[in-house]
């Protein structure tokens, strides 16, 4: 007598509303884009990696460029929404509020370590269509520090001789440097000291200037 087989149910996705049903299905984009390259991301790998059906994937993101475009804007919007914007004109000296920035960002490589692979990837892809997009979040983060360092000139804890947008580029570059330093296994401590060598190397006024 033949044994039946037993049916394989295949893992579905829970029900969720369509704005949930989205930002599920954007964390998932984030997760493969940052294992296998922006390039690499396509609908079907979505798909799988959500327990959910291709249409549903192009229902919420038409075309590969839409959804390029919408991992990116998360992207860009957890960086200044998140890592720069809360310190723009917090109540401490903007010398402090560099600082604070730097170390927003050092955290966010342990508890959003998908987000900054995708920003150095990002970042790096001068040749690609997303480019102009990444221009739009560098000068995003550029003002938001140019900001911090013009409130720091004002309120003496800063270089006067300091170009703002200069400044902040130097301080937004830095960025890369502290995910570099993460990623080849520098200590949490060992970074903290180059954040503050920076800081106040180039940017902090003096002590009895």
């Amino acid at each position: 007598m033949a044994v039946a087989k037993a049916k394989v149910k295949r893992k579905r996705a829970a029900r969720l509303s369509p704005e949930q049903r989205r930002k599920s299905l954007l964390q998932y984009a984030i997760a493969v884009c940052a294992e296998r390259g922006i390039a690499s991301v396509g609908h079907t790998e979505i798909a799988a990696e959500a327990h959910v059906s291709i249409p549903t994937v192009f229902r919420y993101f038409p075309t590969k460029a839409d959804l390029d475009a919408d991992i990116l804007a998360e992207v860009h919007r957890f960086f200044i929404e998140g890592v720069v914007r809360p310190h723009l004109n917090e109540s401490v000296s903007a010398k402090e509020s560099v600082m604070n920035v730097l170390l927003a960002f050092t955290r966010a490589i342990d508890e959003k370590p998908n987000y900054i692979r995708i920003w150095l990837e990002w970042s790096a892809s001068v040749r690609d269509g997303i480019w102009n997009l990444y221009l739009e979040f560098y000068e995003a983060a550029v003002g938001g520090m140019a900001h911090i360092v013009k409130r720091g000139q004002d309120d003496g804890t800063i270089r006067k001789n300091l170009d703002p947008k200069d400044a902040a580029r130097i301080t937004v570059g830095f960025a890369h440097i502290i995910a570099h330093m993460n990623f080849s296994g520098n200590t949490r401590s060992t970074i903290e000291h180059t954040i503050d060598s920076l800081v106040a190397g180039y940017l902090a006024v003096p002590n009895g200037e």
